[in-house]
């Protein structure tokens, strides 16, 4: 009699060039209950990569809908004259529109010809079905637990000093596997979106193998659309975490430039960052430069969320945003690409894949 396998098993395995990947389904659609205690702690653990960007809840209400997956790579690497095992993760969810809470984060986080997205949808129904937005998925919490050395090792707390080395790959066999579950479960989505990074695209979730840099087409959202101008759809600006994670949902570099050009004007001053930027004394070693400025790009959203007067400034809160809605493009593109093209290049980006491990 077949045993059966546990909640924590991965529900399958790849060996690609001698490294092993694992996938394994934290949590499935439509249901509160995650697959595993275990497998939810390493979630959790890879969504405090987030806080890079600020507080940012490790769980919350689309969790409950969602499908959750985690996808853990086995290599050997060497680290000061010696081979050691090591592993890293990846995870991601796919927020289905249709159960509650009602729609997913990019039908609610954009804008459409300065409507919400879902209302345009709504609208639009893109000559597809009665109610388009039940037919859409969205990709988000994309997260990682860096290279450790597994346990075993002579020194099993190791972190390594090292980016993923194969996110890229993790992230194409999570998107199969949910792909197909959906399949066997027969669940019927037409759409699924993302709102993703350029660099995030180019440089994490490109898989780089024999030799070629593999990318899979996250068309943007105005292209599936047909709008020549891109502008078209953007980010919903009247929501306030869009400032309060500038980090993500700004451009840094346009940030960076406003800000120190607000403080030789005198329409900012040091005092204002001290004062709303929490055991930070001396604002001006953070401002000479983008990658000193990015450290406190945590903790600028006090200060970017401020209504009213601004503490030792000439001005307010919403005069600050206003300059920089008009100064600071978005920093993350809408994707939209039709599930059966999604799939399909899921599969092209993965075809020198060996087959699954029995």
């Amino acid at each position: 009699m077949k045993k059966k396998a546990k909640s924590y098993s991965p529900v399958a395995e790849y060996t690609v060039n001698g490294i092993l990947f694992q996938v394994y389904r934290a949590k499935q659609l439509h249901t509160p209950k995650w697959s595993s205690t275990i497998l939810k702690s390493l979630v959790m653990r890879a969504r405090k990569s987030y806080m890079r960007y600020g507080p940012v809840a490790e769980e919350d209400a689309y969790d409950v809908k969602s499908a959750i997956y985690l996808t853990r790579a086995v290599y050997t690497q060497m680290y000061f004259s010696d081979l050691y095992p090591v592993e890293e993760w990846l995870s991601m969810r796919f927020v289905p529109a249709d159960g509650l809470p009602q729609y997913t984060e990019d039908l609610i986080f954009c804008l459409c010809d300065n409507a919400v997205l879902v209302d345009w949808l709504l609208t639009s129904n893109l000559n597809v079905t009665k109610d388009i937005t039940n037919h859409i998925l969205t990709m988000s919490r994309i997260c990682s637990i860096p290279p450790y050395i597994i346990e075993g090792a002579q020194d099993n707390s190791m972190v390594l000093p090292e980016k993923l080395k194969y996110p890229g790959i993790s992230f194409a066999l999570m998107n199969k596997q949910f792909l197909d579950d959906c399949r066997s479960e027969s669940k019927e989505y037409t759409y699924i979106t993302g709102l993703f990074h350029d660099k995030l695209i180019n440089n994490i979730l490109t898989i780089v193998m024999n030799g070629g840099r593999k990318i899979p087409f996250f068309r943007p959202a105005y292209d599936l659309l047909g709008f020549e101008d891109q502008s078209r759809i953007k980010l919903n600006r009247s929501l306030f975490f869009i400032y309060e994670f500038s980090g993500y949902f700004l451009k840094t570099k346009q940030l960076y430039n406003l800000l120190v050009n607000l403080m030789r004007k005198g329409s900012l001053t040091a005092n204002t960052f001290t004062h709303y930027i929490q055991n930070i004394k001396h604002i001006e070693q953070y401002m000479n430069d983008i990658d000193s400025f990015k450290q406190i790009m945590p903790k600028i959203g006090a200060l970017l969320t401020t209504q009213g007067p601004l503490y030792g400034a000439k001005l307010t809160g919403e005069q600050l945003r206003r300059i920089i809605d008009e100064k600071v493009d978005d920093g993350p593109t809408l994707r939209m690409m039709k599930i059966d093209e999604w799939q399909k290049d899921i599969r092209t980006y993965l075809r020198n894949i060996s087959k699954p491990r029995s």
